[in-house]
């Protein structure tokens, strides 16, 4: 929006965002690229009749009626139409219809300008061949249509992305194709968010502005981007066409939110590239600390392995101990039989060897018995000397 536009303040219930619809409180690079489009088409409508399909929450249609001489807001959803009509109510030149772009509820040739911007994707091939028929219909024979389609080849084949909300995305041209059926003139012109570094002059306010590139050492001219969008204004001949057109149109907010987002995320990028650097210092210091933990688990590992070696020697010889206690105990009880008889022979040798002692004590008395009796009647003279009785 320029500095000396006023719209009428926005207010009442507001709807969420979805990502379907572009809503004006949405800040950032959707928000240029949405505004640029209706601030562009002003330059087309001022003092004229205006159609705005698939307008949404009206915030396009009402910048437009601030130069037009009256402008009809048209928007399939009646939500959003009920919202749009609250909202900017204090525009007296400005009305919204709930309405399908393929059946708009007007008569014909009523409208100098008609403006969509970003609704033909969103509709299928034969929704978007009858709805540039009722364009057609509707338009004054020098009536000019202004309408912005995605670049396919850009907005979804070089990204390898896909919107879920576009039914059917067109090519340069196919777009082309379609507006030829009913306008032989058309004024392409490419939509593309860029960074730019800007040099301006306080005088004189209307010279040319230069737009150059870098290209290794040399600076040449900056051709036109590759479209992200493409804005086409058509007619049915060249004569309306022919109005003075800026080759290029810059377009930003008063806080310059873009270029602060990208300044804030230019700085927080800065400081996560030092805190990789820091974790990076810090993943290899405890890499090291791994790397010494896993020699120390390799060295306890062998440890273990030499113990596990231990311990299964260990084993074999308490397995080979036990089988030879097995073998013994087997032995002992096959001997236990023979034991058993040898303790018992031991017992009656025992009492063999006692029966013999008490004979050999009786024999023993029985000879001294005998040596006493024939001591004294056989040696008296030995007896009488005092001399022991033989042994």
């Amino acid at each position: 929006m320029s500095r000396d536009t006023q719209v009428a303040p926005a207010g009442g219930d507001e709807a969420s965002f979805t990502g379907e619809r572009f809503l004006p409180e949405c800040p950032g690079e959707i928000a240029y690229e949405h505004w640029h489009r209706y601030a562009f088409a002003r330059a087309f409508v001022a003092g004229k009749a205006i159609l705005d399909v698939a307008s949404g929450e009206g915030y396009g249609a009402a910048l437009l009626s601030t130069v037009a001489i009256h402008v009809h807001g048209v928007d399939i959803d009646h939500d959003t139409v009920r919202r749009a009509s609250r909202k900017y109510a204090a525009c007296a030149n400005l009305r919204f219809v709930q309405a399908s772009c393929t059946a708009l509820p007007f008569p014909d040739r009523l409208f100098d300008v008609i403006v969509s911007f970003e609704t033909i994707e969103h509709i299928d091939g034969e929704c978007q061949v009858r709805m540039l028929e009722e364009f057609d219909r509707l338009l004054k024979p020098d009536g000019i249509l202004i309408l912005s389609s995605p670049n396919k080849a850009e907005y979804s084949d070089a990204r390898k992305a896909r919107n879920e909300f576009h039914v059917r995305e067109l090519y340069r041209d196919e777009l082309a194709r379609l507006l030829a059926r009913h306008f032989e003139a058309t004024r392409w012109f490419s939509q593309r968010i860029q960074c730019w570094s800007g040099i301006w002059s306080d005088s004189p306010p209307f010279a040319p502005i230069e737009a150059l590139s870098i290209d290794d050492q040399s600076i040449p001219q900056y051709g036109s981007p590759q479209a992200m969008y493409y804005i086409v204004a058509a007619a049915r001949s060249a004569a309306p066409l022919t109005a003075p057109i800026p080759r290029g149109s810059i377009l930003t907010d008063r806080e310059e939110s873009v270029a602060r987002r990208y300044e804030t995320a230019v700085g927080q990028l800065i400081q996560h590239y030092r805190l990789v650097d820091e974790l990076t210092a810090a993943r290899d210091r405890h890499a090291q600390h791994v790397l010494h933990l896993e020699q120390l688990v390799l060295e306890r590992e062998r440890g273990v392995e030499r113990q596990a070696l231990r311990a299964r020697e260990l084993e074999t010889a308490v397995a080979e101990q036990r089988a030879a206690f097995e073998t013994a105990r087997e032995q002992a009880d096959t001997l236990r039989p023979e034991v058993e008889r040898l303790q018992k022979a031991v017992v009656e040798h025992e009492q063999t060897i006692g029966t013999l002692q008490e004979h050999v004590r009786r024999l023993s008395d029985a000879v001294r018995l005998m040596y006493g009796w024939r001591w004294w009647v056989r040696y008296p003279v030995r007896r009488a000397r005092g001399e022991p009785p033989p042994q």
